[in-house]
């Protein structure tokens, strides 16, 4: 059974809020792009969002972004992710 897109592997997870916290700058890929956001992957198995409201212009997919993490929520396993 394949992973659901955008779903969080738990080892990944582990790994990424171990090393990262709020305010860090990341380098990532923008692998999709919904109304209110791009997805942007930071590490295989560990995508952020970068919601639309926090983007001058949204991220387009296949593009390379430096971001800045904007809040990590834990209890959900997921992060927002801003510009710099």
């Amino acid at each position: 059974m394949s992973r659901p897109q955008h779903a969080v592997d738990e080892h990944a997870w582990a790994n990424f809020v171990a090393a990262r916290t709020v305010g860090d700058v990341i380098d990532g890929q923008v692998v999709d792009v919904a109304p209110f956001g791009s997805f942007i992957r930071t590490s295989e198995g560990v995508d952020g969002l970068a919601p639309h409201s926090s983007w001058p212009t949204l991220p387009e997919r296949d593009t390379q972004i430096r971001a800045r993490i904007l809040a990590i929520d834990l209890r959900n396993r997921r992060f927002s992710l801003g510009p710099i």
